[in-house]
């Protein structure tokens, strides 16, 4: 957005004499909105996805306590792929 501003305000003036102002309102709104109702979205998938991931592994370690040291051996060698 920034650059897109800065663009603008650099912007000669047969530039705004020939581009409507709501052409370049609608072009600044439209990448708000779409931000808006991007983000919010992202957030709760990754919120879920991160949760699941931490039950998961919670429970894993509750009722197979053994299978950490299955982990200390493969998380090493997973990084190193």
């Amino acid at each position: 957005h920034g650059s897109m501003l800065t663009g603008l305000l650099s912007a000669d003036m047969p530039f705004f004499d020939s581009t409507p102002s709501g052409r370049i309102l609608n072009r600044f709104l439209q990448d708000l909105q779409s931000i808006d109702s991007f983000v919010p979205s992202a957030i709760l998938q990754q919120l879920t996805k991160t949760l699941t991931l931490v039950s998961m592994l919670s429970l894993v370690l509750i009722y197979a306590p053994y299978s950490v040291a299955a982990l200390l051996i493969i998380t090493p060698v997973y990084y190193q792929i």
